[in-house]
């Protein structure tokens, strides 16, 4: 397979993972999204659980040699990262509305907007 077609059918794949509010059409992820965002669709393991987005980045990352492959490369890693962001800080504030706010900071045990 040809890097360019790989570029192509992972971002459709990945496309197929994100949450609802993600979609934006063919070439576009919203990155606005609500106070209440829910990124659990992309908290689990298995055959389309992150560890497999990232192998499957790396082996993007490896035969991406030209530069429009390395600029479609650089756009997927840079999605992804954001998206790993905002599931890292789910998962933290989760766990801490669960326990009760273990933060004598803020007090406030609401979900934060995405990043």
């Amino acid at each position: 397979m040809k890097v360019k077609e790989f570029a192509v059918q992972w971002k459709e794949w990945w496309d197929t993972l994100q949450p609802s509010w993600r979609s934006g059409g063919p070439e576009l992820l919203h990155r606005d999204c609500p106070a209440d965002a829910d990124w659990k669709v992309l908290q689990r393991g298995g055959s389309n659980g992150i560890f497999i987005v990232v192998m499957c980045l790396s082996w993007w990352g490896k035969a991406a040699t030209s530069p429009k492959d390395r600029e479609l490369f650089n756009a997927a890693v840079d999605d992804v990262a954001w998206v790993l962001g905002n599931v890292s800080t789910s998962i933290h504030v989760s766990a801490g509305t669960k326990r009760g706010s273990d933060h004598s900071d803020t007090g406030s045990t609401s979900k934060r907007a995405c990043q």
